[in-house]
């Protein structure tokens, strides 16, 4: 923010922002047509350009996001993991920013009354498998009885399947929501689980 500036001093070069926040990727899921630059996710929210990141492991979850061009920042920490306290963040945004009118499709659904798609046996068996990303952070995808599931260690949730490669179910440990895209490869099948 502020070009790099800190109380009169540069601390960081317009360089250096233009490459930490240039996209590198898209992210699938998260944010509509968000991406990611290097350690950081830009995306749109409601007519303002955000760059930011969020994470968490058992115990803690932290996120931070950034609106450059009004000076805007807002840092959320708790002990706690999968809380993000996103009517906060919100509440906060509408408070000091110009921000687009909000439609219901903003807010993040609760997975009981999202529509879901069928999914076929054939489609659900490209799905199962197991998605590996850190020893902290790895799943499994398993269907029975007509059903997919999403497993963490022992424990379980159902997962609906709510557009194009695109997904809905709640975390297993904090019932809180999670939504997340299997990315398909150039050969059609799952390449990788984007959270």
């Amino acid at each position: 923010m502020n070009e790099g500036e800190l109380e009169g001093k540069k601390v960081l070069s317009p360089s250096l922002i233009r490459e930490l926040s240039t996209p590198r990727t898209p992210v699938p899921s998260g944010y509509d047509n968000g991406s990611y630059g290097y350690g950081l996710y830009l995306y749109e929210h409601r007519g303002v350009d955000v760059v930011g990141h969020k994470g968490g492991l058992e115990g803690f979850t932290c996120q931070f996001l950034m609106v450059p061009e009004h000076l805007f920042a807002v840092i959320v920490m708790t002990n706690t993991y999968g809380s993000e306290l996103h009517e906060s963040i919100e509440q906060a945004m509408e408070l000091f920013l110009p921000l687009d009118t909000e439609t219901p499709a903003d807010r993040p659904e609760d997975t009981e009354t999202v529509a879901s798609f069928p999914i076929s046996e054939e489609e659900m068996a490209s799905y199962e498998g197991s998605y590996f990303n850190t020893p902290n952070l790895s799943l499994e995808l398993v269907g029975k009885d007509g059903q997919i599931f999403l497993k963490l260690g022992e424990l379980e949730t159902p997962v609906k399947k709510v557009g194009e490669h695109r997904f809905a179910t709640y975390h297993p440990l904090t019932q809180q929501p999670v939504e997340f895209v299997l990315v398909p490869g150039e050969d059609g099948k799952t390449a990788y689980l984007c959270i």
